[in-house]
């Protein structure tokens, strides 16, 4: 790798069905912060995304969706992204990570001053209210959604600067978190519920793709349904506290804390559980 002095501060990696949906809003955020020459796109419709200045597209045309796969493609241009990176940021095209907002920095700047190794994030399901209009691409998320459900499945070493290896769905990944991540300082903001409008592109990219596996297939296309609530909104208390709350940490603590190393597949997993309360999310 060359020195860190001379490496840019991240690589922000995803994968896209398509160049629609949440893909626009994504590349705004990240490319604000990192640049976009800086962004690398694993799809399946490369043509979509040649316009864009993207530092790299990886062409995936005529391979059906294989997650296991997919991660591994991920983990390895991770890998070698950190030979001219300091970081690698791993994560979907609907998912947006912020600093905690009591900390009063941006992402950039958050990383510019992190130690850690790896970091992972407090993931939220960001939800649309009645009241709430379709969303804006030129808002925060916190500045025109309100409310969110923490849940595990959406806690995720997005962030490394040592060589990882993640699961399907980059869930898990093979080493622990560290400080930064124990402490809550970083939060993903998860936008598969937060607009019912956008939804419905999203069913159609989900509708138009080829699938390897039966199981992964009828749940990509069952949670796309634009008709669809949070499957677990019902179950919730619908006690609305902040995000600094002591049961957020005690929520969040048991779940990264119960990660435990799994020989067989080279990884530190845990369980999905989705929190019995909300969290209010908007300023």
């Amino acid at each position: 790798a060359l020195p860190a002095r001379v490496r840019r501060q991240a690589a922000v990696i995803t994968y896209a069905n398509d160049a629609n949906a949440w893909f626009p809003y994504f590349l705004s955020y990240y490319g604000r912060l990192f640049g976009v020459e800086n962004i690398f796109v694993v799809t399946p419709v490369p043509e979509a995304f040649s316009d864009f200045g993207l530092g790299g597209v990886w062409s995936v045309k005529g391979f059906p969706f294989d997650d296991a796969a997919r991660a591994s493609m991920m983990s390895s241009i991770a890998n070698g992204c950190r030979n001219y990176y300091v970081w690698s940021i791993v994560c979907d095209v609907d998912e947006i990570i912020e600093p905690a907002p009591w900390l009063g920095v941006n992402l950039r700047e958050y990383l510019s001053t992190c130690e850690d190794s790896v970091l992972y994030t407090r993931g939220l399901d960001v939800l649309q209210s009645a009241a709430e209009p379709d969303f804006d691409f030129r808002l925060r998320t916190c500045e025109q959604r309100s409310i969110a459900i923490p849940n595990t499945a959406l806690y995720k070493p997005h962030l490394a600067r040592v060589e990882v290896n993640y699961s399907g769905g980059f869930h898990f990944c093979s080493r622990l978190p560290e400080a930064g991540s124990l402490r809550g300082d970083l939060v993903t903001y998860h936008l598969k519920w937060a607009c019912s409008s956008i939804r419905a592109e999203v069913q159609s990219s989900v509708m138009a793709t080829s699938y390897s596996d039966v199981a992964i297939e009828s749940y990509c296309r069952n949670s796309a349904d634009p008709r669809g609530s949070h499957p677990s909104l019902r179950l919730s208390s619908g006690e609305l506290i902040r995000l600094d709350h002591p049961l957020m940490s005690q929520f969040s603590d048991e779940s990264l804390g119960a990660l435990c190393w799994a020989p067989e597949r080279g990884l530190y997993v845990g369980d999905f559980k989705v929190a019995p309360f909300l969290v209010k999310i908007s300023k």
